[in-house]
């Protein structure tokens, strides 16, 4: 399935309809990378929304890259940035999950409910920088 499944294929020529997947695909992956490393409410929301979200980003008192949580059945290491993670109304990090006491698994990024989870510990800062190379190298 592709993005554009919902649209009929005559109603596009075959360059159209790959510039359109590209579009959509570049787009989503930009999306992505904010969500990792961006520190300023998304680009494409409403005025009102960045009014919001800015004010949240500067209050602080979110979830960081880096931190430990548990929701008491695993433990995961937060990923998603600053921005993501003060989105008004957004409720989620996205984390790799731990699979030993000293290794994560990047095979598999998660979203995490933050009503459910307790921060337990963070990475000491080479820590962080290291996984979040890994990350931004696999995307």
């Amino acid at each position: 399935m592709t993005a554009l499944d919902h649209i009929r294929r005559a109603d596009l020529d075959p360059r159209e309809e790959e510039a359109a997947s590209t579009d959509y695909v570049s787009g989503a992956l930009e999306w992505v990378r904010w969500g990792i490393s961006g520190d300023q409410p998304w680009r494409d929301a409403s005025a009102e929304f960045h009014e919001i979200h800015r004010e949240a980003l500067r209050a602080g008192g979110h979830l960081q890259q880096g931190d430990v949580v548990t929701d008491g059945r695993q433990t995961a290491v937060v990923i998603s940035g600053a921005a993501l993670n003060s989105a008004p109304g957004g409720d989620v990090v996205w984390a790799v999950g731990l699979v030993g006491q000293d290794e994560v698994g990047l095979d598999r990024a998660i979203n995490l409910d933050t009503g459910r989870l307790t921060k337990v510990d963070a990475l000491d800062d080479d820590d962080r920088a290291g996984l979040m190379a890994a990350v931004m190298e696999i995307i």
